[in-house]
């Protein structure tokens, strides 16, 4: 008797994970509380100022049609530390975004490769990270605290 009151307590533990395993988190954030905690919650080297619309579409090359909202935080000096968050129309443009963001992070390796090779081995460690419609890029030394940041979202 007692094997079946265990078998059966697995059995339920066990369908009771498998329920909750499947769910995809929902997130559902302003871009600029994520990238104001990043900026506010990471030292950085240099002095990170938010960038314009206009600024943010020129440097990553993406179609404001993929994006509906997005806040952006740059290098005032020659650093390659950098903060953008993106939330996008749907995954696919979330995917497309994120496809910007690493082709950026390499152009920035090859820029900075010959004239401050310490910035490379930063980039090396970029952070991008899709979750849902929204992508985050992080350019930081700290990529351990810019992921529990993040993590809280």
């Amino acid at each position: 008797m007692k094997k079946i009151a265990i078998i059966l307590v697995a059995a339920m533990l066990a369908c009771m994970m498998t329920a909750c395993g499947g769910e995809e988190k929902v997130h559902d954030f302003a871009v600029e509380d994520l990238a104001k905690d990043l900026r506010e919650n990471i030292e950085y080297e240099d002095e990170l100022t938010q960038s314009r619309d206009a600024v943010f579409y020129m440097i990553y090359g993406v179609d404001e049609s993929l994006v509906k909202s997005q806040c952006s935080y740059f290098s005032t000096n020659a650093t390659t530390e950098e903060i953008s968050v993106v939330e996008c129309v749907d995954k696919d443009a979330a995917e497309t975004v994120k496809k910007a963001f690493e082709e950026r992070v390499e152009s920035q390796k090859n820029t900075f490769e010959s004239y401050a090779p310490q910035e490379v081995d930063r980039l090396d460690k970029a952070l991008i990270t899709v979750m849902g419609n929204y992508v985050v890029l992080c350019v930081t030394s700290d990529v351990d605290r810019a992921m529990y940041v993040i993590d809280n979202y």
